[in-house]
């Protein structure tokens, strides 16, 4: 019997303050997306730039664990 893997499934979610559209942050790869930032997994970060990719809308969010 081979070696049983478990794997990490990490969701970063935030919902748009203009059209309350709940975005799954981790879903996205475009770098103008996120205005060049990136997070990562167990990371705190504040005022993360963000673009809502259904109305467009630009916020700040806190990145929370």
């Amino acid at each position: 019997m081979g070696k049983v893997i478990a794997s990490w499934s990490v969701n970063l979610f935030a919902d748009c303050p203009a059209c309350e559209c709940l975005i799954d942050l981790t879903e996205y790869d475009d770098e103008a997306f996120m205005n060049g930032e990136r997070g990562a997994p167990l990371e705190q970060r504040e005022d993360v730039e963000i673009t809502c990719p259904e109305c467009e809308h630009e916020f700040k969010c806190d990145f929370d664990w």
